[in-house]
């Protein structure tokens, strides 16, 4: 799971199961010249790739992408342009070829909101780290069973509330159902 200021690692068996996980932050790419973030992305990029070689495994990243809306939001603007995701991705993938780590990429969407409601609490992992297992899971083809409760939210019509491992999320209706697929 790629962040703006590190990756979270997991290491998982073949049937899914959380073997090993630790996040590895940089946190000069957030912040530093162009120079400076691009050899710690390469830094980042080479212990990743130097994990999954040591593993013997090959690495799941997931496939983001910001789009361009019609509506701007300075939040979301200066978020994007200091999150070099696509640095850290490219230079992951491009030291993993050169070492002969086969890369999978997977879809992003919901992997935070899974891994809160379904792993962060039962192995005691951050939500970066837990959103990494989801990943990892999507790598190997395992599908998310749905063993979390879903409510309506009272206060708002198109709302409705997830519930997990002593976590609760609130969603759309629209959103819960692009969870489903």
């Amino acid at each position: 799971d790629c962040n703006p200021d590190g990756v979270a690692v997991v290491d998982v068996s073949a049937t899914g199961s959380l073997l090993e996980h630790r996040y590895i932050r940089k946190q000069r790419i957030q912040f530093a010249s162009d120079n400076k973030r691009d050899y710690d992305t390469g830094l980042l990029a080479k212990e990743v790739v130097q994990y999954a070689y040591n593993k013997k495994k090959p690495i799941v990243l997931e496939k983001l992408e910001f789009k361009k809306s019609k509506k701007s939001y300075n939040k979301f603007n200066r978020m994007k342009s200091n999150f070099i995701y696509r640095k850290m991705l490219n230079a992951i993938k491009q030291r993993a070829v050169k070492i002969g780590v086969p890369v999978i990429e997977v879809q992003p969407a919901f992997t935070s909101i899974l891994g809160q409601l379904k792993y962060q609490k039962m192995y005691s992992l951050s939500r970066r780290t837990a959103a990494g297992l989801v990943i990892a899971r999507r790598g190997l083809n395992l599908k998310e069973r749905e063993d979390f409760k879903v409510t309506p939210d009272l206060k708002k019509k198109e709302h409705l509330n997830l519930e997990g491992r002593q976590c609760a999320i609130a969603s759309t209706v629209k959103a819960y159902s692009w969870l489903q697929e």
